[in-house]
């Protein structure tokens, strides 16, 4: 009975043990307990050391780290470049990441093993920064890069920087084809390109990861501020590159998109927005003899055309074709983008002319008394007499301001107030409109309408003003600068004068973030860039600090560098 015993009691133990080296084994993650983990691995060694020549072209890459590793945020993170044939091997062994090239290697080229800040531990923390190195098959390794900072990248995102070579650069396919060198931007939106070879590059960032699958209208997008960036040596270092991120569509042609007929209207759709910056140079072609009405962008729609014209063919395919078309982007129309076939079917207009919008709206209260006051209609509007279908008067005196009109295109106006508009005063602009038709004779909606506004009032502004310290070269006076209120947006714009100075007059209380941009062109708007054609972006910097503004109090002194 003992020696049964003491084998059932063996058997036991046996059990025991095996059942607790399983669980060992099976045990990746972190212990249970203890204060929460909110510190992401680090990257303790590489090996090989980054710099290494001659490296093999069968070799591996072994990176080790602080802790564990969760597998999958390095198995479907990695990114080599100069791409490869076949993609490399990861493995994950606990807190090592090993990298198996299998003979893919090209000889005599400088690679980068790049990782992003995708790396995780099992509480989910990433790395702080980029995980990457690099090393050369052969005896040169190159150490060019460019650096740089991408801004508004925005809470909780990562910005990857993108860049094409000028030979490779294809903008039509930039959507599905990989780009020749990939990084990421720090927390504070720092980056570095490394290594690049000797050639010539374009740099897209976005903030919707490493795969181009993800550079979408969904997405903030980003052109760098030079393009191109020439590389002209193993040791070349172009500082200085800045991405504004923005939510916009330029990866998207500039095209006609639909035709619509209604009475004589043709209503165009495109797929950007159409600027009125070269509204006069438009030229409209079509395939048969009639003239031209009129022709306007609307307001409320800016992708929209609507042209009227002496009459249409009935039942017939015609052609509409659209040249000296910009969008507001700056991209020029192609004939092919801008020609469509449309028919014609008579229908009868019976709908009245409206105000689709005025700016300012009626009933806004912080009116710059610089302001102009601008009317959108429907449709273009007769029988309008400037002279004296409008009235300006400040209330409640009754006090006549005198105006001068101005067209905008063939649907809106422009009233423009001799002198500035007195502060903290109440405004009404009549508009008597009982004349008013369209082409169509269809009356206007209403025979009289009224807008009324009100000037701002100095006593509940503060004001801000400083100095740019941003070296000696730069042309001071073409810098712009936006003041945006951090709760409650609010925004207000100014421009530096030839010595850097500055002055924001017009700050409602709160606190404040200055960004600045180069206005190359002088048109007081920042400009993004495009891809079609290729142009760079404007330079854009937003400075961290935040700037506490207080009504009827001036915050001076300010140093932006």
């Amino acid at each position: 009975m003992e020696i049964f015993k003491i084998k059932i009691n063996y058997i036991k133990l046996f059990s025991l043990l095996l059942l607790v080296v399983l669980l060992g084994c099976a045990a990746q993650g972190p212990p249970s307990g203890g204060p929460k983990d909110t510190t992401g691995p680090k990257l303790v060694s590489v090996s090989p050391s980054p710099g290494t020549l001659n490296f093999p072209v069968d070799g591996k890459i072994v990176m080790e780290f602080s802790e564990s590793i969760a597998p999958r945020s390095a198995e479907n993170s990695l990114i080599v470049r100069p791409s490869l044939p076949e993609p490399a091997v990861v493995n994950v062994r606990r807190n090592k990441i090993v990298v198996n090239f299998n003979g893919k290697l090209k000889d005599n080229t400088t690679y980068i093993v790049s990782f992003g800040r995708s790396i995780r531990d099992y509480r989910k923390n990433p790395v702080s920064g980029n995980v990457q190195t690099a090393f050369s098959t052969g005896q040169n390794f190159s150490r060019a890069r460019i650096s740089g900072t991408v801004f508004n990248v925005g809470s909780g995102k990562i910005a990857t920087i993108m860049a094409w070579e000028k030979d490779k650069f294809l903008p039509d396919s930039l959507t599905y084809r990989e780009p020749d060198y990939i990084t990421t931007a720090d927390s504070e939106g720092d980056f570095v390109l490394n290594h690049l070879a000797k050639g010539t590059y374009y740099l897209l960032a976005n903030a919707a990861g490493q795969s181009v699958k993800n550079i979408s209208s969904r997405n903030k997008i980003g052109l760098a501020n030079q393009m191109p960036i020439p590389i002209n040596s193993d040791s070349s270092h172009v500082r200085y590159i800045h991405f504004n991120l923005m939510d916009y569509n330029f990866l998207e042609r500039f095209a006609l998109q639909s035709v619509q007929t209604k009475e004589r209207y043709i209503n165009c759709k495109f797929s950007q927005s159409v600027s009125q910056e070269n509204w006069s140079e438009l030229d409209i072609n079509f395939n048969f003899a009639e003239s031209i009405i009129k022709a306007w962008r609307h307001d409320q729609d800016p992708a929209l055309v609507s042209i009227l014209v002496d009459s249409l063919p009935q039942d017939t395919a015609s052609t509409i074709q659209f040249a000296n078309l910009f969008s507001q982007q700056g991209e020029k129309i192609l004939p092919e983008k801008g020609r469509m076939e449309f028919a014609y079917k008579p229908t009868q207009d019976s709908l009245a002319p409206f105000l689709q919008n005025s700016t300012p709206a009626s009933g806004e209260g912080r009116v710059k008394p610089s302001d102009s006051i601008q009317l959108n209609f429907s449709e273009p509007i007769y029988n309008v007499t400037p002279d004296s279908d409008f009235t300006l008067i400040q209330v409640p005196d009754s006090i006549f301001i005198d105006f001068r009109i101005e067209f905008v295109d063939d649907n809106s106006l422009r009233i423009i107030p001799d002198t500035l508009l007195p502060q903290q005063s109440r405004f009404i602009l009549q508009c008597r409109s009982h004349e008013w038709q369209d082409y169509f004779q269809n009356n206007y909606r209403d025979s009289i309408f009224t807008i009324n506004f009100q000037t701002q009032d100095p006593r509940k502004f503060g004001y801000m003003a400083g100095e740019l310290q941003l070296g000696d070269q730069l042309q001071y006076s073409n810098i712009v600068l936006k003041a945006t209120r951090i709760e409650n947006p609010y925004t207000d714009y100014t421009r530096a004068d030839s010595t850097g100075n500055f002055r924001f007059d017009q700050l409602l209380p709160g606190e404040y973030q200055v960004s600045i941009f180069h206005d190359t062109n002088n048109n007081g708007e920042y400009d993004p860039g495009s891809l079609y054609p290729v142009q760079a972006a404007e330079d854009y910097i937003s400075f961290p600090d935040k700037i506490e503004i207080r009504a009827r109090w001036e915050t001076a002194g300010i140093i932006l560098r």
